[in-house]
């Protein structure tokens, strides 16, 4: 399921972790991808400013991938890098 969001969704943001949930509710991170990384950021590997970081690396990387091909390549990328 993807949806579009007609305005961007940095501006309407509560927090980066919000953002990134949303991201993943509106079908901008599949679930696998989504899952791999809950698992990498609850492994207990990285302290909460390297989660921070990971976080805002994440939205940042989504937030300049405007198609979905770019989504998912993104994705097959990330989920290589947090095996």
């Amino acid at each position: 399921m993807t949806t579009s969001y007609p305005v961007s969704m940095d501006a309407a943001a509560g927090s980066a972790m919000t953002l990134l949930f949303a991201r993943y509710l509106t079908g901008q991170i599949s679930e696998n991808a989504w899952n791999k990384l809950m698992g990498f950021m609850d492994s207990g590997r990285l302290t909460k400013a390297e989660r921070e970081a990971l976080i805002a690396s994440v939205n940042k990387a989504l937030s300049e991938k405007k198609g979905e091909s770019d989504r998912n390549e993104w994705q097959q990328n990330m989920m290589g890098i947090a095996a």
